[in-house]
């Protein structure tokens, strides 16, 4: 078993993506990059817990995730709204666990 902590839309240098479908989509990409950093992929992930700033995003959010698990089983979801992250202009955060 994997436990991959918080991953937020940034980049390597820390610097955040602007809008909640750019940090989504780096959230994943930076998810999928540590998971096979861990020997592993995202098929292996068997459950997300996804915190947002904004719960009217949960759509943009499941566009996103689509792209990233586009078949079934996808990952069992929590999809949590929080009143904050850990940066104000962070709105997305992901943890995973993964089962290789």
């Amino acid at each position: 078993m994997v436990l991959i902590s918080g991953q937020v839309g940034a980049d390597e240098n820390w610097v955040l993506e602007t809008g909640f479908e750019a940090q989504a989509d780096r959230t994943f990409t930076n998810l999928q990059r540590t998971i096979e950093d861990a020997g592993g992929g995202l098929a292996n992930i068997a459950k997300l817990t996804i915190y947002v700033t904004d719960a009217s995003e949960l759509g943009v959010y499941c566009a996103v995730r689509d792209r990233y698990f586009v078949s079934d089983p996808r990952p069992a979801s929590t999809f949590i709204a929080v009143k904050a992250l850990y940066a104000p202009e962070a709105l997305i955060e992901i943890e995973a666990l993964a089962v290789l």
